[in-house]
């Protein structure tokens, strides 16, 4: 039974048991092929994921978790703004360059940032909004080696 102020989970989510030691923190479900929090699916905030409109400014960077996100976001955030390091009336490295698909700033808050926008994510190409294939923004996806060796970058785009 869903609790009040809950949104219903996507058709097809379902309730998934993770290994003990990790992801412990919030009940999790699977829903097409990925593991999703609880929290982000019932808040309703993964349907204002899905809503998302991309730009053709846009910037995305799309990785695995622990693939060298946070390096990549930097440099991409550097090659965007003239090639300054950020300083700290920039603000916070989540404030500039948003996860899009996380709670903070939230996806609301990257809707309404000004271009060229640099934007993050987790999410796999079939979970993106639908709006991302058509946008032409530019993509940094980012794959890690079966070995976890080395990780290899792709600018098709930029």
């Amino acid at each position: 039974m869903e609790e009040e102020g809950q949104h219903p989970l996507p058709e097809g989510a379902k309730l998934v048991q993770v290994p003990e030691g990790l992801l412990t923190r919030n009940e999790h479900y699977e829903y097409k092929g990925c593991i999703i929090p609880v929290t982000i699916l019932r808040s309703g905030m993964f349907q204002e994921v899905l809503d998302f409109e991309f730009r053709s400014g846009d910037v995305v960077v799309c990785s695995y978790p622990k693939t060298g996100t946070t390096w990549t976001q930097e440099i991409v955030y550097m090659l965007t703004h003239g090639c300054q390091k950020s300083k700290p009336e920039d603000g916070t490295l989540e404030t500039r360059f948003p996860f899009l698909e996380f709670p903070f700033p939230g996806v609301r808050a990257v809707a309404a940032m000004e271009g060229p926008r640099c934007i993050k994510t987790h999410l796999p190409r079939h979970l993106l909004p639908k709006s991302f294939a058509s946008s032409g923004a530019k993509t940094i996806p980012m794959e890690v080696t079966l070995h976890r060796e080395a990780i290899y970058l792709a600018f098709p785009d930029l």
